[in-house]
Order: C-alpha cells, then sequence, then structure tokens
C-alpha cells in the first residue's frame, strides 16, 4: 500500500466527487461492521480505487444510505452500503494488506510490530479467508511477490550481490496485477469478466512499475539520512546525494514512466465498464502519473 492513488479533486464534476466518496466512505463503514471500529483507521484511497474499480464492472444500480461522520460532512451524506461487494472485498483487501505490512515490519524487527500482530491476527486471518472464497491462490501469490521483493533487498543489503532495477519493479508489478485482475470476477457477465481480466493485470502490472519507482523517488531523502534500502540506489540509477546517476540513468526512467504510461492508456481504453471511467482515469493519469514525472525531475540536475 503507497498512498499514491488519490483522486484529483478538483478536475471531477460534483457528481464524480459524491460517487468516490460513497465508495471511500462505504468502505470505511463495511471496515468497521467486518473488522471493528479500530480498523476504520485503515481506509486509503489505494483500496478506494479497488472499490470503484469493482463497481465500475457492475450494471446492478448502488444502493446508498445517509451517514453522519465526524470525520466527514456535519449534516451526513450518502454512501455505499457497507454489505455492497465492492465495498466488502475493498475491506477485506485492506486487512490483507496491512497484514503484509506487519509481516515486513516484523522482519526488519519494527519495535511494536508483535504487539500489533497480535491485535490484529484474527480480523486479519477472517479478511483472509473472505478473498479465499473468491480466489484460493492470490493470497499466496502476493505473499510470494513480497517474499521476492524481501530476498532481492537482503541479497543486495546482506550478501552485496547486484540488482537489476527490472528486477526490483517485477514483484510490485505482478502483485498489483493480480489485485486489478481479481477485480474482474465481480463483473456482472462472465464475458465481460473475462475480457477485463487479461486487460487490468497489464494495467496493474505497468502501473506497479510507476507507483515502485514513484514510492522510491518519493523515500529517496529519507533513505539516504537513515540509512535504509532504496531501489534506485540499489540499482545505481541515483547517487549517495539523491540525485540521478548520468543523462543514461535519466533517460532510462523517463523511458519507463513513458513506456508504462502508454500501456496503461491503451489497456484502460480497452476495459469495458459500466460506468465510473472518468473517476478512474483522472486517479491513474491525472494523479499516479505526473506525480512520478514530477518526483523524477526533483532528482535531476537543472
Amino acid at each position: 500500500m503507497f498512498g499514491y492513488s488519490r483522486p484529483q479533486k478538483l478536475d471531477l464534476t460534483l457528481r464524480e466527487n459524491n460517487h468516490y466518496r460513497a465508495h471511500y466512505c462505504g468502505m470505511c463503514g463495511a471496515l468497521k461492521r467486518l473488522y471493528g471500529v479500530k480498523w476504520r483507521l485503515a481506509t486509503n484511497f489505494d483500496t478506494a480505487l479497488i472499490a470503484l474499480l469493482i463497481s465500475a464492472q457492475r450494471t446492478e444500480p448502488l444502493e446508498f444510505r445517509r451517514r453522519y461522520c465526524p470525520f466527514g460532512h456535519a449534516l451526513g451524506f450518502g454512501v455505499v452500503v457497507d454489505d455492497n461487494i465492492a465495498v466488502t472485498i475493498a475491506a477485506a483487501l485492506t486487512a490483507v494488506m496491512i497484514g503484509l505490512k506487519i509481516a515486513d515490519a516484523e522482519r526488519d524487527g519494527t519495535r511494536g510490530a508483535r504487539l500489533v500482530r497480535f491485535f490484529t491476527s484474527r480480523d486479519i486471518s477472517r479478511a483472509e479467508q473472505e478473498i479465499f472464497r473468491h480466489d484460493d491462490a492470490l493470497i499466496e501469490r502476493l505473499r510470494a511477490c513480497d517474499a521476492e521483493l524481501v530476498d532481492l533487498e537482503d541479497r543486495w543489503q546482506s550478501r552485496g550481490e547486484q540488482i537489476y532495477y527490472d528486477q526490483l519493479l517485477l514483484p510490485t508489478a505482478q502483485g498489483l496485477g493480480e489485485v486489478l485482475a481479481f477485480t474482474a470476477q465481480f463483473a456482472d457477465e462472465s464475458e465481460l469478466a473475462e475480457h477485463n481480466e487479461p486487460l487490468l493485470r497489464r494495467l496493474g502490472q505497468a502501473a506497479g512499475r510507476i507507483i515502485y519507482t514513484l514510492d522510491c523517488l518519493h523515500d529517496l531523502q529519507k533513505d539516504i539520512k537513515e540509512n535504509q534500502f532504496n531501489g534506485l540506489l540499489a540499482a545505481g540509477l541515483v547517487n549517495s546525494d539523491g540525485i540521478i546517476a548520468g543523462a543514461s540513468a535519466q533517460k532510462g526512467l523517463e523511458y519507463l514512466i513513458q513506456r508504462c504510461k502508454s500501456e496503461m492508456e491503451y489497456c484502460f481504453r480497452q476495459l469495458r465498464l459500466c460506468r465510473y471511467g472518468s473517476i478512474l482515469a483522472n486517479i491513474l493519469f491525472l494523479g499516479i502519473i505526473p506525480k512520478a514525472e514530477r518526483a523524477l525531475e526533483a532528482v535531476c540536475p537543472a
């Protein structure tokens, strides 16, 4: 979970903003209903995107209910009901992703990680069972992606092995591809699901490469200061001062972003969506990609 899937609200219509908020807050309600009040704190933009993507592949009318929230509108507003399949699955994926994050923290020896695991393990197990009902291998595939990335980092940090940036990109790309492809099975029609699944996998793989790069660029200075692993540093694409390591590295990263952008645009155009195409396009093409382009510019010499 990276947190880069925030919509650019000023570029959405009022109706689109309301529908985005209805899914975001509906997922918050589903987290509370399924896993307890504390899980409302885990509501995030990344799995709100998943909720929208599931809804976008369904034709059934959405049911809304007015909710009052101290963190939302004082007078209350319509949100997607918390037993809707889109927000239920998004809530389960939220808990599963939190579980993977806690496992990473435990491996890193982060203080308090075991205590957090103790208080959340039962809820995470319930979320995993919900995902297992729909895809009995998805969680294992996500764990395999996570383990592959951890192994690559360990090989560089502990054994000093040379690591290529393409290797580091692959686990995140595959993981996000699996998650987006998973949403296709909730489409109303089997033909729609079969059409969208491979396109969503390709879309997720391209977006995953950009998001991994964006995360490395965003955390670069902090990782240098704290002597933490950073994929761009490990691959020799930036130097220890946080500046791009030459023109070839800059061109390579620019090409990567543009190539992934083109792949995302192609796959998105081919998708068959019943609604919310403009909201999803806003998040992907006005949010994630420009952020990556700006972050790359920030580490390039003037």
